[in-house]
């Protein structure tokens, strides 16, 4: 996939996405595209608990042979791992720049949190699939890149072994709303440099529903 034909929101990133299931046995994928923000919410002004992980990480689809022989009968498989439900805590960044996430991660067992409503990522590959184990480590790659490393198994039985090179990570915050509350540029002064960042509020949303969000990126080195 170009980067001209990336799904709105996603970038380019490289790696090995190795997806095991009963139904296809144990694939090794090349790592296609990816999202990474840090997002963190807002209720009437005020922050919400955590802030989250949102990652998605997806193969390049590869066509896998029917046991028939019968080309018309092959599969095209793209698997995915989406941890858009993954809350970490600001104390887990590292410093107030673009390593702020070396050195995070999650140890998830669905047998160990029996309190969790809600998993904290999913396998998508045909259908969604929330994950019973999530095991993820990030780690900075100076000056721009950062490593993630994912184990993670789903209610459906599937796996997946990921080892991917990703660029920066961006940084969100929204109320929700129209209004641009200062305490969401506050806490981004918080926890990051904000000369090392280029800032800016957008509306989003269809024209009945519209708010604003601000979005924050690293500057490229050599223009901070």
């Amino acid at each position: 996939m170009s980067d001209g034909t990336l799904p709105p929101g996603m970038v380019p990133a490289s790696g090995r996405f190795r997806f095991e299931s009963k139904e296809f046995g144990r694939l090794d994928f090349e790592v296609s595209h990816a999202k990474f923000v840090l997002w963190k919410s807002f209720e009437n002004g005020q922050e919400t608990e955590g802030v989250q992980l949102d990652i998605m990480i997806a193969a390049q689809s590869r066509e896998i042979p029917d046991e028939s022989g019968d080309a018309d009968m092959a599969y095209l498989l793209a698997p995915a791992l989406t941890t858009e439900w993954l809350q970490i805590d600001e104390r887990q960044f590292a410093s107030r720049d673009r390593a702020a996430l070396d050195g995070v991660t999650v140890d998830f067992d669905s047998d160990r949190s029996p309190d969790v409503l809600e998993a904290p990522a999913a396998i998508q590959e045909g259908s969604y699939g929330s994950t019973d184990v999530l095991k993820l480590a990030l780690n900075h790659v100076p000056p721009d890149r950062y490593r993630l490393q994912v184990q993670a198994t789903d209610e459906f039985g599937r796996s997946c072994e990921i080892d991917a090179d990703l660029p920066l990570f961006e940084i969100g915050a929204s109320n929700f709303s129209m209004s641009r509350p200062q305490a969401v540029e506050d806490w981004v002064e918080r926890h990051f440099e904000r000369d090392g960042l280029h800032v800016e509020w957008r509306t989003v949303g269809p024209m009945t529903n519209q708010w604003q969000n601000l979005y924050a990126a690293f500057k490229e080195t050599g223009d901070e």
